[in-house]
């Protein structure tokens, strides 16, 4: 498969050449335990500190509110099982959903008021449909909280009313298993406990050259934002001006990343689209990549009105660097060859 026929940018995107040349350099260089005194821990815990300050950068933070993690689903468990009572948005990610219901929490329409908690959670981008919400318009009072993994490093971010967020370096170039946690004081209730590692809040040995690549990745996305941001607009008119077909419609709201487009496919199993699309060398998604294994609709889709039948006859389209236009022509000439030979074996 070509790169630019990837789009599949929400699952994941590929390292950028930088990030990998960093991590390598890391990894080579930077041998020592970054909480070992001598001279090459030293010279480890250097190299975190600067990645810590190129995240807070990204996200209009100080370094000292970033907390490293192995990325936004641990981010997101670690709110969960923070004291309280505890609601969230039902366009949640699948941690974040499976994290209130072992916690005992609720779930509310993100359209709609808040139910009274302690904690509230709300996703910034759904990483389905890309609708995008604001946290910070729920509650005064709450302790807050955001899913802001489709948001880092493609839409501007303003983290002020907000109590927490969770992040992940693989969305925004960065190297897969490692992410981050900003608490706007500083402190929480360690979930991780052991060596008291990242000042107390989160226990274990740092993935040293991971957290290099996100540092890496965060600063190449602050200088790339509004080029990146433009790109994916244009992709995403390409594909809409390209894809007329009947039964076709998008699953957006007027506030939508422009980086995410879910389409509903009136009559074709998502499914069998996918791997349609994927026999003529493109990849898309019939929804998150973590829950591809299952076979129920999207609670996602379902939250958002779509039926059963529509949920399950939607796909996931994710836009990114390395997709032009002349592939995203592509991508259009073949989801209409694909959608019109799986209704006629219909």
């Amino acid at each position: 498969m070509r790169r630019e026929n990837y789009f599949d940018y929400a699952a994941t995107t590929p390292a950028a050449p930088e990030v990998i040349r960093a991590v390598a350099e890391s990894m080579t260089e930077e041998i020592g335990n970054p909480h070992s005194i001598h001279a090459l821990g030293r010279a480890a815990h250097v190299a975190i500190e600067s990645a810590r300050s190129k995240v807070a950068a990204l996200v209009g933070c100080s370094p000292e509110q970033i907390v490293f993690t192995s990325g936004a689903t641990e981010s997101n468990l670690w709110f969960c099982a923070m004291e309280g009572s505890l609601a969230a948005g039902t366009w949640e990610h699948s941690s974040m959903r499976e994290g209130v219901r072992r916690a005992g929490g609720t779930f509310f329409d993100p359209t709609q008021s808040a139910p009274t908690a302690d904690r509230l959670s709300c996703i910034l981008v759904s990483n389905e449909t890309g609708d995008m919400t604001d946290p910070s318009a729920l509650s005064t009072t709450a302790v807050l909280h955001t899913d802001a993994t489709q948001a880092l490093g493609k839409i501007p971010l303003s983290l002020e009313a907000l109590d927490f967020a969770s992040f992940s370096a693989h969305k925004l170039y960065g190297p897969k298993g490692i992410g981050a946690m900003y608490i706007r004081d500083g402190h929480a209730e360690p979930w991780f406990i052991g060596g008291g590692q990242e000042e107390g809040r989160r226990s274990g040995t740092a993935n040293v050259a991971g957290i290099v690549g996100f540092g890496v990745a965060a600063e190449l996305a602050l200088h790339r934002l509004e080029h990146d941001f433009d790109h994916a607009q244009q992709l995403l008119s390409v594909l809409m001006t390209e894809l007329d077909l009947p039964g076709v419609r998008p699953v957006r709201g007027r506030d939508a990343s422009p980086y995410i487009l879910a389409l509903n496919i009136d009559g074709v199993a998502g499914q069998s689209l996918v791997e349609e699309m994927d026999l003529r060398g493109f990849a898309i998604s019939a929804g998150a990549a973590c829950s591809s294994q299952s076979t129920a609709p999207s609670p996602v889709l379902l939250a958002m009105g779509l039926s059963e039948h529509e949920a399950r006859s939607t796909v996931r389209i994710s836009f990114g660097r390395e997709n032009t236009e002349e592939s995203t022509r592509d991508l259009a000439a073949h989801l209409t060859k694909a959608i019109q030979n799986l209704k006629s074996l219909k």
